[in-house]
């Protein structure tokens, strides 16, 4: 059957599946039964977080006081987010 999609598989199409249900929140262990996958390994291969996602968790850890003292403050680690 051909719908007009060149160089797509089936296999392109899980993983497209396994990042957007990542992207929306969906947790692990229901990603792995959508995916039809036993093992939680294969299930994050499929489901890789995105690039913003990555941005985030790094701004996270740059915005938040840690407790260290002000060396951080001097350098300026938490108040310059990373932008792509």
């Amino acid at each position: 059957m051909s719908v007009g999609l060149r160089q797509v598989r089936v296999h392109d199409l899980k993983h497209t599946f396994g990042r957007r249900l990542r992207a929306a929140g969906v947790p692990l262990e229901t990603r792995k039964v959508l995916l039809g996958h036993k093992n939680g390994d294969i299930t994050t291969h499929y489901s890789a977080p995105e690039l913003e996602e990555l941005i985030e968790a790094v701004n996270k850890v740059c915005t938040e006081k840690s407790g260290t003292g002000d060396a951080e403050a001097k350098n300026g680690y938490r108040n310059n987010p990373i932008t792509v």
